[in-house]
């Protein structure tokens, strides 16, 4: 393990939690010094048996919602065309671990989100923090997408929003409504995309 430095010195023995699990250190407990095993880069103090049971992750997860469905088939598929050979493939020690939220969270993504109120949005709010209220409420509503439309990436590259036609859906039988699409439309011209 590399030496501490004096702040992280000062750091360790000041500290009143485990940076694994945040509960506090007990009064008479022994803190553990959590380093990397493959660096040797101190992480912060620790409880004994966290740090025995720390594990680093390898695995990234790539969290989609209805990924058995639609949705996802020509994110993965483009993905995929990416790598050589196929896509069990890709080299340790980095795995991609997909995960369909629908399973565990089996309501739309609208619905879902209209159980937020926007100042629980603390995280998103603070990546985007140079966009103003209004265009952050624009972007943080649900959108529309032509999914039969975008049947390909090349698609993707458009530079003009499609028409409201292309928005239709075989699958549910609907179009999308003329407030939806003004709402593209607006999105489109204001983000200049």
């Amino acid at each position: 393990m590399e030496n501490l430095t004096r702040e992280q010195e000062v750091a360790y023995h000041s500290a009143t939690h485990c940076h694994i699990c945040e509960e506090p250190f007990a009064q008479d407990e022994t803190r553990i010094r959590d380093h990397c095993h493959l660096t040797g880069r101190y992480r912060d103090p620790a409880h004994s048996n966290c740090n025995l049971n720390y594990k680093e992750s390898y695995t990234i997860p790539i969290v989609f919602h209805n990924l058995s469905g639609y949705d996802s088939h020509f994110i993965i598929k483009e993905l995929a065309s990416n790598f050589k050979g196929t896509i069990d493939s890709i080299s340790e020690p980095r795995k991609l671990r997909f995960i369909d939220s629908l399973r565990f969270l089996s309501s739309s993504l609208d619905k879902l989100a209209s159980f937020l109120s926007k100042d629980k949005l603390k995280i998103l709010r603070s990546e985007f923090s140079n966009l103003s209220i209004e265009d952050f409420d624009l972007l943080t509503r649900k959108g529309v997408f032509p999914y039969e439309y975008v049947d390909c990436v090349e698609k993707l590259q458009d530079t003009r929003l499609p028409p409201r036609e292309s928005f239709y859906s075989s699958l549910t039988g609907d179009a999308i409504s003329e407030s939806d699409y003004a709402h593209a439309e607006n999105i489109w011209q204001r983000f200049a995309i």
